[in-house]
């Protein structure tokens, strides 16, 4: 609820975070929002390693013919090959139920989102 996200550590964390990083650009503003101290002295904010880290597969939207029909899971490595992709969502059990009696003129991948659309012929 919105009232726990208000008053958790993380949003804490969250908010000491954006402060440090306001305060080469607005340090007046930074200086009255920093509470303990003098923001200009506090280290830059570090990155935790765990969210840099790729993961090892991707959760691919299918479309048909501009409709969702579900998500399936693919291995990160392929994920921007639009064959692979095809080949793994038509033997998917998302892709036996709706695309095993269609005709496939055309599939289209992606590039910024896992999203694959299959235009069939209806």
């Amino acid at each position: 609820s919105p009232h726990v996200v208000l008053h958790s550590i993380e949003f804490e964390e969250a908010l000491a975070v954006l402060c440090m990083m306001i305060a080469p650009m607005a340090p007046h503003l930074a200086s009255e929002l920093w509470a303990g101290g003098d923001v200009l002295q506090k280290p830059w904010p570090t990155v935790d390693p765990k969210y840099l880290e790729t993961p090892e597969s991707v959760d691919v939207s299918v479309q048909i013919n501009n409709r969702a029909c579900g998500v399936v899971t693919v291995p990160s490595q392929v994920a921007q090959d639009v064959d692979q992709v095809r080949q793994l969502v038509l033997e998917s059990p998302l892709g036996l139920q709706h695309l095993a009696t269609s005709t496939i003129k055309k599939a289209i991948l992606s590039p910024r989102t896992a999203l694959i659309n299959f235009l069939v012929e209806d």
